[in-house]
């Protein structure tokens, strides 16, 4: 499996970045965008608290977002969160957490949070994206949400099925609650 992503993602770097307008890749800007929101919000609430960023893909990023709240911030606890709704061991029960943990090298104690998905506020955005679309239309005609959601491989073992479940099934029961009386149907 390693050979085969690697080509792909070695394809997609040297093919299609070099092309994207201002060589910006929407991927990389978005998550930006999402980063600086988040150090916003926290700087509003926490503002003694650092905050540092990096990328799962790019374990140096991991090292040197921990070794600068560690030596520059002298933080003595880290708590980590990924902004995946759902976690997996692919991505990170079995790589990223103990990517953080060996870069902490016990000189900090880490802290991992549930996944963003647990959280009613995390969903919450995604339901009022949803009313914001959905309310403005007429209430009597037929309407179809279809939610979409990334897929996984049927890894045995690999917690992601049932964290996935949990949170899309609440998740639709939370739109379908705000949608009442709307004519719409909510499928996946």
């Amino acid at each position: 499996y390693i050979d085969a992503v690697e080509k792909v993602g070695v394809k997609i770097v040297a093919s299609y970045y070099p092309k994207m307008p201002n060589h910006k890749v929407p991927y990389t800007r978005q998550h930006l965008e999402i980063f600086k929101e988040v150090e916003e919000l926290l700087k509003k609430q926490f503002p003694e608290v650092p905050m540092r960023w990096a990328w799962t893909m790019d374990p140096e990023t991991v090292e040197k977002a921990i070794d600068e709240l560690i030596r520059e911030d002298k933080v003595k606890t880290i708590v980590h969160c990924d902004i995946f709704p759902v976690y997996s061991s692919l991505e990170h029960f079995n790589t990223l957490y103990q990517d953080v943990k060996d870069a902490a090298a016990e000189r900090a104690k880490v802290v991992f949070t549930p996944y963003p998905g647990a959280y009613p506020s995390f969903r919450k955005g995604i339901e009022l994206m949803v009313t914001d679309e959905i309310l403005p239309l007429p209430k009597k005609e037929r309407k179809l949400l279809v939610l979409t959601r990334h897929g996984w491989p049927d890894t045995p073992g690999d917690p992601y099925p049932e964290l996935a479940r949990v949170y899309y099934v609440n998740l639709k029961t939370e739109i379908e609650k705000a949608l009442e009386g709307t004519n719409t149907l909510v499928v996946y």
